[in-house]
């Protein structure tokens, strides 16, 4: 159980990441308010929710051909590697687009075998409780991801947190 939280939280923590950085982010793009707005407020928004509907749908049949377990750790390599890309210098809107719906796809692809595991490992008795506690470790994730990078903004800017999130990720692993 252990395990599968942490999947959760690492996996859900560079969800609200860039929340708290939009108009850093905004300013080292050119974007004026309303462009901040536009883009990083609603376009990332939108790019992340289809990933996550992409890999929701994807999930299943990729379950079915492939060792769930695998899939977890690849989904969290992925998403790792995805979260530290946000921090590199190069990085431009429509590269953090891709990197969004990246990541969309990779929580998309963990939540439903997360369940599906907790299904496998644990009995009928125990299921809702399990499941109960690995869906507070989501939004911990969540939470956590936005206080880190939120705490650090000041000190190393935007970009650096997703990289040390990349570590923290790797723990998980």
């Amino acid at each position: 159980m252990i395990c599968l939280c942490l999947a959760a939280c690492f996996l859900s923590v560079p969800l609200n990441g860039l929340s708290p950085s939009l108009s850093l982010i905004a300013r080292d793009f050119g974007f004026d308010d309303k462009q901040r707005d536009i883009y990083l407020g609603g376009y990332l928004g939108i790019a992340t929710m289809l990933g996550q509907m992409l890999g929701s749908v994807l999930s299943g049949f990729i379950a079915d051909a492939y060792s769930r377990p695998w899939l977890l750790i690849m989904a969290l390599v992925v998403d790792s590697g995805a979260t530290c890309m946000f921090g590199l210098p190069l990085t431009t809107f429509r590269m953090i687009l891709v990197l969004r719906i990246i990541v969309g796809a990779c929580q998309g692809i963990s939540v439903p075998i997360i369940f599906s595991l907790i299904g496998d490992y644990y009995g009928s008795e125990m299921r809702a409780t399990v499941s109960a506690i690995v869906s507070s470790f989501l939004g911990g994730g969540m939470m956590l991801g936005q206080l880190f990078v939120r705490y650090c903004l000041p000190y190393v800017g935007w970009r650096l947190p997703f990289i040390c999130l990349l570590y923290t990720s790797d723990a998980a692993d």
